[in-house]
């Protein structure tokens, strides 16, 4: 498995969001242990959905104040991911720990950048989409 690596191109320009995201990148990486035990990668995946419900509180609460527009269809994004994040818990719970610990990794890392660089970059400051501006 690749890492995800951080860098400019997935600023946001507001940082308290890039911050967080960077904090999930790092989180996420952690599964790229191939050492790691069920019991472990158990403390990441829920630490890692307890940490996205902090940043999704703080980010749609940047959205409501900067581009209350959007806010329907980002918190919609939202609400698939931690819909797919709770099928890979209830797997978890069903035994399938170490069998999950690729495909949770393939959907982090695919979800979060393509959710920066796509949903997220449309409120970075200088944006031509950007709402407050």
């Amino acid at each position: 498995m690749t890492k995800i690596e951080w860098s400019d191109d997935l600023s946001v320009g507001i940082d308290l969001l890039d911050n967080q995201h960077r904090k999930l990148i790092s989180m996420i990486n952690v599964l790229d242990d191939d050492a790691m035990g069920a019991e472990e990668l158990g403390e990441v995946i829920f630490g890692l959905l307890e940490y996205a419900a902090i940043h999704f509180r703080d980010e749609e609460k940047f959205f409501v104040d900067e581009a209350p527009e959007i806010v329907e269809h980002h918190f919609a994004s939202h609400t698939i991911f931690i819909s797919t994040a709770y099928k890979f818990v209830q797997r978890f719970k069903n035994g399938e720990a170490l069998a999950l610990r690729q495909p949770v990794y393939e959907f982090l890392c695919q979800w979060l950048v393509e959710h920066i660089l796509v949903e997220d970059m449309q409120y970075k400051p200088g944006n031509k989409n950007h709402a407050a501006e």
